[in-house]
């Protein structure tokens, strides 16, 4: 747990890293990992997550807003200060553009896991949020055309695209055509799991 920080000694500063990855994919895990280390800040508040560089009435916002909102008050001993938004991935080469523009040096960790049962674990957590009513055969079937006929705001957060946020090397292609790949850390959420003590 974080010692209490004296409030001279947090100011606004610019994330060096964002997790991202997938919907239930594992971000969560990580950042609570992180979130052990003194040096490491990630915003405590984070559901819903920040999702700026995706959801485009969020970036229309600016970046200043983005700041304030989520780095507005950073310790000073932090080192790496970033945030976790499980959409970027699937945002591929749109949100890549954004975030190289406004953070041209910071480090993107994408945590993937296996894609049949992340679309299962998906598709669990879009019934309990009340978006869902299909079994998950039907949905899976039904999955195309729910995903051409969304609308407004649906149509870019694209709830029952189960299957289409597991094809992980077509999104992170398009992160090629705007970061260098030195910048950017792929890792398995089962081996997070079941190595969560390796350096």
């Amino acid at each position: 747990m974080r010692s209490m920080t004296n409030v001279a000694e947090v100011s606004r500063r610019k994330p060096n890293f964002l997790l991202g990855g997938t919907s239930a994919g594992g971000t969560s895990f990580l950042s609570a990992l992180l979130l052990q280390h003194p040096q490491v800040y990630l915003p405590i508040e984070m559901r819903p997550e920040p999702h700026f560089f995706y959801k485009s009435w969020e970036y229309e916002k600016g970046f200043d807003y983005y700041l304030d909102r989520w780095f507005g008050r950073v310790p000073e001993e932090a080192v790496a200060i970033g945030e976790r938004s499980s959409s970027y991935l699937y945002g591929g080469a749109v949100t890549a553009s954004r975030i190289s523009r406004h953070l041209p040096s910071a480090r993107m960790v994408f945590v993937l896991r296996d894609p049949v049962d992340r679309a299962w674990a998906n598709y669990r957590y879009t019934v309990l949020e009340g978006l869902e009513d299909l079994d998950f055969v039907s949905a899976l079937e039904r999955e195309e055309d729910r995903v051409k006929a969304a609308e407004g705001v649906w149509a870019e957060i694209q709830p029952h695209d189960y299957t289409g946020r597991g094809y992980y090397g077509q999104q992170l292609l398009g992160y090629l055509e705007h970061l260098d790949a030195s910048r950017i850390l792929v890792l398995k959420s089962e081996d997070l799991r079941e190595e969560t003590d390796r350096e």
